[in-house]
């Protein structure tokens, strides 16, 4: 049976972590509910998710929609979109069947990618793999949020779309937009009409995309957003405290988001220490509410209560007292 292979290529950086990743979750969730409500993706759609971060990683191999269960998403530090490109090639080259002289194959691949931060690695040839290997395959770029390099994505395809606003709606609507497109193909397939799986997804979304025709290139500097991983001294679990650069210098606390894991040591060090000089405004621990932390002498971070001098490291269990100082912190880019 010739089928229609669809692959979502889904950027799991820190900077995804709380309601964007959320979201999307919950939306490949609603989207697998619609498809197996239309009789023809259900016999023909086969669906895989690639994930990318500090690597990238295939959670499912293309599964019909039947069977398709949705995979967790795990946050990890960095924007690899070179990795996931280059996973997204040899899983086309694997799992798509060609057509022979013997036998068809499947239809024209679907591709989706979502990302909402810039690069890590190195794309470019990535990129250009990925065109020369599969012209046949649809790729669909979508930009969440303003801190996108869309003149990244438009280098990957023409069919890119900036999703400006990152709303628990916005993120709905979007894979509502999704379904529709894939169902779309999906039914022209099995009434045996003419397909054609370039759908502009604007005319299915018009409030929530914008198809992205000319870009500017994002100045270099610095980045936009740091992130910092911490621990809560009460409870000992981990949590991201986000800053946003405010003034081309300095940045500000945004918010603090609970991590279900540690990052290792090697995925917090990607990036070189920041000044806690250039980081202002009270952050706040997800779990007990404290708004200071500090650095312990194995060098994690701590949430510290702003009445208390001595504290305990949930790391190492050393227990130090505390003052006021400059020191510099790991930081993680997404």
């Amino acid at each position: 049976m010739r089928r229609l292979p669809v692959y979502l290529l889904i950027d799991t950086s820190e900077s995804m972590i709380g309601i964007a990743l959320d979201s999307v979750h919950a939306g490949i969730k609603a989207m697998m509910s619609a498809l197996r409500q239309n009789p023809y993706s259900l016999e023909i759609t086969y669906i895989s998710i690639i994930t990318f971060a500090d690597k990238a990683q295939q959670l499912c191999s293309l599964k019909d929609v039947f069977t398709f269960v949705v995979p967790d998403l795990e946050v990890s530090p960095g924007t690899s979109l070179g990795a996931g490109l280059r996973l997204l090639n040899d899983c086309l080259s694997r799992e798509v069947v060609k057509t022979t002289s013997e036998q068809k194959g499947d239809y024209k691949p679907i591709v989706f990618i979502l990302t909402d931060g810039q690069p890590t690695d190195n794309w470019e040839n990535e990129a250009a793999s990925l065109r020369k290997n599969h012209p046949s395959a649809m790729v669909y770029a979508i930009g969440c949020g303003d801190d996108v390099d869309l003149s990244v994505l438009k280098q990957l395809t023409d069919n890119t779309y900036l999703m400006e606003q990152t709303t628990v709606d916005t993120f709905t609507k979007l894979f509502v937009c999704i379904s529709a497109s894939i169902q779309s193909v999906g039914s022209s397939i099995g009434s045996g009409d003419k397909y054609d799986n370039n759908v502009n997804l604007t005319d299915l979304a018009p409030e929530v995309l914008e198809k992205v025709e000319e870009v500017r290139e994002i100045p270099k500097g610095k980045q936009r957003q740091v992130f910092i991983p911490c621990k809560c001294q009460k409870n000992k679990r981990p949590y991201l405290m986000r800053y946003r650069l405010i003034d081309g210098q300095n940045y500000g606390f945004v918010s603090s988001h609970p991590l279900n894991k540690e990052f290792t040591s090697e995925q917090s060090k990607k990036m070189p220490p920041i000044p806690v000089e250039e980081l202002l405004g009270d952050s706040s621990c997800p779990y007990c509410g404290n708004t200071i932390w500090g650095k312990c002498a194995c060098g994690a971070l701590l949430c510290i209560p702003d009445d208390q001098l001595r504290n305990t490291c949930p790391t190492c269990g050393l227990t130090l007292d505390y003052s006021v100082g400059s020191f510099s912190t790991d930081q993680t880019i997404g």
